[in-house]
């Protein structure tokens, strides 16, 4: 059995109201990293579809942040959401945003005034939110 932090990362996520996951697009998906983290979640598969116990009994509140360096075009962000599916079954997650930024090659997030101010915006609603 692997011990690295993975088993309190999980605990973190199942004691948090709100869960906020942030990628670059590669290859229109996640990057190799995240799609580590999401493979080690098996666990939570195991426990709620052959165990009959999910681990994450509530709903989850989510958030999706990703950027793209490429300009925009069709179907640039799917493989994301594809990629997160499941992911979300497993953690019972009711995504309550999800927020896309291409072409940040050329105009960073930060530098984006209109990413700043949906974020802003998203952050204020967030707030408001009931947990």
């Amino acid at each position: 059995m692997l011990k690295d932090d993975m088993e309190s990362v999980i605990q973190t996520f199942h004691q948090s109201d709100l869960i906020i996951l942030a990628t670059p697009l590669y290859f229109n998906s996640v990057t190799s990293w995240f799609k580590i983290f999401i493979d080690r979640t098996q666990i939570l598969y195991n426990a709620k579809y052959k165990l009959k116990d999910p681990i994450f009994k509530e709903k989850k509140k989510v958030v999706v942040i990703a950027n793209a360096g490429a300009p925009h075009y069709p179907g640039q962000f799917e493989g994301i959401m594809v990629e997160l599916k499941h992911f979300f079954w497993n953690i019972n997650a009711d995504v309550i945003g999800y927020y896309k930024y291409n072409d940040t090659d050329e105009v960073m997030i930060k530098d984006n005034e209109a990413a700043r101010l949906e974020l802003a915006n998203a952050g204020a609603q967030i707030a408001n939110l009931q947990f």
